[in-house]
């Protein structure tokens, strides 16, 4: 918050929000200069900015009922927890409900020109061709089942099988990889050198 806020372009006393560039020191436009595309000296129109405020108030309304803090913290947690988690995603707006999170974001990103242009951009969609023939025959040891055998119990037990998991304690060759554990690599020497 600053007082006596002038713009460098127009030279008018700034009362409310301006935006100061982040690229140039000392540069700061008024909403009505900023918008038409001023430049001053060495300050370019494509340079970054940040918006600020001469009220106490930091609120800076940008977007409807959105203001700029909420705006940035919506953009930080979608960053941080991904599109699709809203609760975690209001707990860091902390003003915004899961469903108003979730559809601020659709109306101002994706639904809007910005989303339909970016989102989509350059991305092909390839098709998924289906090559089985309809008229070929299966093999017919394909269509026999095996017998199912009835284990009791105990002998289920016995034999390590683990019917929640629909497996056994131990693989059929449990030790297959225990060769790999015998390996030792040598980062000094190379064999193919």
């Amino acid at each position: 918050m600053e007082s006596n806020v002038t713009c460098t372009y127009c030279l008018r006393d700034i009362a409310g929000t301006y935006l100061k560039c982040s690229d140039c020191s000392g540069v700061v436009l008024c909403m009505v200069c900023f918008c038409s595309g001023a430049e001053a000296g060495t300050h370019k129109k494509t340079h970054g900015y940040r918006i600020k405020t001469t009220s106490r108030n930091t609120a800076v309304p940008i977007f409807g009922n959105w203001d700029a803090n909420e705006e940035r913290h919506l953009l930080d947690a979608l960053e941080h927890y991904g599109v699709g988690n809203w609760e975690d995603v209001s707990l860091k707006v902390e003003t915004k409900d899961p469903t108003e999170c979730m559809r601020h974001y659709c109306t101002y990103y994706l639904d809007s020109v910005l989303g339909q242009n970016l989102l989509c951009e350059g991305r092909r969609i390839s098709k998924v061709t289906d090559h089985t023939s309809q008229t070929s025959q299966l093999s017919p040891s394909l269509l026999q089942t095996s017998p199912s055998v009835q284990i009791e119990g105990e002998d289920q037990q016995l034999l390590g099988y683990m019917p929640a998991r629909g497996d056994f304690e131990r693989d059929y060759d449990n030790d297959a990889e225990s060769i790999l554990c015998r390996l030792h690599p040598s980062f000094s020497h190379d064999d193919l050198e």
